[in-house]
């Protein structure tokens, strides 16, 4: 027994000198409540009460941390930093791809903390590369997010632009079509009508019949179009006011294609680490020896009772 511990021990310790050691650098982000520039800058206007300095949720946390698990982030980083010959892969080889996710998952870390914020640990021998892949990493956050932004405003862009376009033919046509009503003489229907029904009743009241038959005229005339007039009045005022909100989600939709806001609040920015995190040479050669000590007493035991059972 003493000279198997003593042994996993030696071997133990000449182990933990052969592993390469690895330094771990840390950066703490806290993700932002607005990530949109049009709704931190053009909905105070309209009455917004959200602040776009205010840190994040739980629903702005769960959103970066997919960010930061994604695909793009981790071929953008591995490429920024030349990963694949960092960790000291052949790009040629069949699995390359599928080693460098590996390696990449083994070595960076993401973690959502209790207060809402998100910690970004990486590993390397290299400690300046440590801290230059996880400051790399917030830096991307941006990038990332900003392209899913750009695209989404993209698309909006053409489909309002689109239905806008639309919208201006329909008010053209309604405006043609009411310039029939106004050649009649109906403008105002509600306030004319109103106002020939007034002078129609001063003029019976006066006896001038000649003056009563004429209004009498233009109400039969506002009888006849003034259904129609109202119908096509209302549209008209429904039309422009649905181009109104259009040319704002337009607006918006502008400013978020051409401007960005950080999608973040960098807490503490990654520094190079003075003192290796792995590996942690007396836990290995601690638990090594204890391993060893506890696996030879179990054999010591069986081969006594499979002695005493033979004897038997």
């Amino acid at each position: 027994m003493i000279i198997i511990s003593l042994s996993a021990a030696l071997v133990s310790s000449i182990a933990s000198f052969i592993i390469t050691p690895k330094y771990k650098s840390t950066a703490i982000i806290f993700p932002t409540l607005m990530n949109t520039a049009s709704r931190a800058l053009m909905e105070e206007f309209s009455g917004s009460q959200k602040d776009h300095l205010q840190f994040g949720e739980e629903e702005q946390v769960e959103q970066t941390m997919q960010v930061l698990k994604s695909q793009e982030l981790r071929e953008r980083i591995c490429e920024k930093f030349d990963l694949m010959h960092h960790y000291g892969l052949d790009p040629n080889e069949p699995m390359s791809a599928t080693f460098l996710k590996e390696d990449f998952d083994d070595m960076v870390r993401f973690k959502a903390t209790e207060y809402l914020s998100i910690k970004i640990d990486v590993m390397d021998p290299d400690p300046a590369m440590a801290a230059n892949i996880a400051n790399g990493i917030i830096e991307m956050i941006d990038s990332v997010k900003g392209r899913m932004t750009k695209d989404r405003a993209a698309a909006a862009l053409k489909i309002s632009k689109g239905e806008i376009t639309k919208l201006y033919d329909e008010e053209k046509f309604l405006v043609d079509s009411m310039e029939f009503f106004r050649k009649k003489g109906i403008y105002e229907h509600d306030l004319q009508v109103e106002a020939y029904a007034k002078g129609y009743a001063k003029a019976i009241a006066s006896n001038n019949m000649s003056g009563a038959k004429m209004l009498e005229d233009k109400m039969k005339m506002f009888e006849m179009y003034g259904g129609t007039f109202l119908v096509l009045r209302e549209k008209l005022w429904a039309v422009r006011e649905r181009i109104r909100i259009l040319k704002y989600k337009y607006e918006q939709s502008v400013v978020d294609y051409d401007n960005s806001l950080p999608y973040k609040f960098v807490v503490d920015k990654a520094e190079p680490a003075e003192k290796k995190a792995s590996p942690i040479r007396w836990l290995i050669v601690v638990v090594s020896t204890l391993s060893a000590f506890a696996a030879t007493v179990v054999v010591l035991i069986l081969i006594e009772n499979f002695s005493k059972i033979k004897l038997k």
